[in-house]
């Protein structure tokens, strides 16, 4: 297709100009629509971002760093097949974003200082719920790892490096052993 100057020259004129804009004003209305249809059909799926979703449950916190952690573990070096036990010493807290309001009364004798603390509160999908600012994981207290490379003292001190690494865990909380074979 071959445009001419003619139908360049039809629709740069005046009343085309307007129909023009008419309809590219429609399409990208159109284009928010379907764009906030497809946003709201995304926020009803629980989101997935390749990590293991928050969970309240301290054993399954444990649980879920036991398995990420032995997948890690059996691919270092002279590890082999390995068990995994993580110990957590707390559940998951939460930190309420909170107003506070403030007031000091002057009287005679000396001031009274008062403090007035809400928690914030948000609508979501029609309720109303108190506003995260914080989510405090369980503290780990302990690593438990039984491997066929545990009785290597290079592969064990490589194992104890990885997981205080990877947890954020001293090394004294760590304890690896080789696994027994019989």
């Amino acid at each position: 297709m071959q445009w001419d100057t003619k139908r360049i020259r039809k629709l740069l004129s005046k009343e085309q100009r307007y129909k023009l804009v008419i309809f590219v004003g429609l399409l990208g209305i159109a284009l928010i629509f379907i764009s906030d249809m497809m946003s709201d059909t995304d926020k009803d799926k629980p989101e997935s971002t390749g990590t293991s979703e928050m969970t309240d449950d301290p054993d399954e916190y444990s649980a879920d760093i036991e398995r990420r952690l032995k997948k890690v573990l059996s691919n270092v070096s002279g590890v082999g097949q390995c068990d995994v036990m993580v110990t957590v010493s707390s559940t998951t807290e939460y930190v309420y974003a909170e107003n506070v309001t403030g007031s000091t009364d002057n009287n005679g004798e000396g001031s009274d200082q008062s403090y007035k603390k809400e928690i914030v509160l948000i609508e979501h999908s029609g309720e109303k719920e108190a506003l995260i600012r914080k989510t405090v994981r369980p503290q780990i207290s302990g690593v438990m790892i039984v491997c066929e490379g545990g009785g290597d003292v290079r592969v064990k001190e490589r194992i104890i490096r990885a997981v205080s690494t990877l947890l954020g865990v001293s090394s004294d909380k760590i304890c690896v052993e080789g696994r027994n074979i019989y």
